[in-house]
């Protein structure tokens, strides 16, 4: 059997508890949900020392050698070689609360393959959209394919576009052409997006979708494109995650 990571015992306690419906801490167990990827390691010892009885795992742990290892050893034969915690940030050891690991939804387009489940997505993000903000440094240079963003993705109703910097300088009339109610303006407080490489997409200060090459990309079948979709308010409300 192949296993995800080890739980340390603070957080296995605590899921033991949510799984059997006993009273547990739910913004512990929301944020280890929120990484959680079936089935975890464990081992004879970590069974022991917090009390669970469950004689089959023991033997089946027993007879895979999984004894009294500490969990950084045990979690070097997992998938992703990790120990979930809520307070440790040393080696082997990811905090749930704190550290920049996610797990996010992705939508990868390679080349040659159909893009109408990856634009069929962001339309229906869009659709009661009040205001976007848009970052792509190469958004005018690769106009021809990237305008397709406003033809085909964003709806027609009152709505405010924000770009940085210089992105669409000298398209406003052109995007105004495809709606005359939409606003647009330059964006000056997104201070945090200056200098990426990555071009972003985010959608009423909710949710943030990285756009990895580009988003002349969502239209161009020769081309790779891979979507990264974070509900930000999911990550706030789930302990400060970055």
């Amino acid at each position: 059997m192949t296993f995800s990571f080890v739980l340390s015992d603070s957080l296995y306690g605590q899921f033991h508890k949510f799984k059997h419906g006993q009273a547990c801490d739910t913004a512990i167990v929301e944020n280890l949900l929120n990484l959680y990827r079936a089935p975890h390691l464990t081992n004879v010892e970590q069974l022991k020392r917090l009390n669970i009885s469950d004689s089959a795992l023991v033997s089946q742990l027993a007879q895979a050698g999984f004894n009294d290892q500490n969990l950084k050893n045990i979690s070097k034969q997992t998938v992703f070689k990790i120990v979930l915690d809520e307070t440790e940030k040393k080696d082997h050891y990811v905090n749930i609360l704190v550290d920049e690991l996610r797990s996010d939804y992705t939508i990868t387009c390679l080349p040659g393959s159909n893009r109408s489940k990856a634009t069929e997505f962001l339309k229906a993000q869009l659709e009661n959209a009040q205001d976007v903000f848009l970052y792509d440094c190469f958004f005018a240079k690769n106009w021809n394919l990237a305008k397709r963003f406003f033809a085909d993705l964003l709806p027609n109703k009152k709505l405010t576009i924000y770009f940085s910097e210089s992105h669409l300088s000298g398209k406003e009339p052109q995007i105004k052409g495809f709606f005359s109610k939409w606003t647009i303006k330059q964006d000056k407080a997104k201070l945090q997006y200056r200098k990426l490489h990555d071009r972003y997409l985010l959608i009423d200060k909710k949710m943030e979708i990285i756009i990895s090459s580009g988003f002349d990309n969502l239209f161009d079948t020769q081309k790779e494109c891979t979507l990264v979709i974070r509900d930000l308010r999911q990550n706030q409300a789930g302990g400060g995650q970055k």
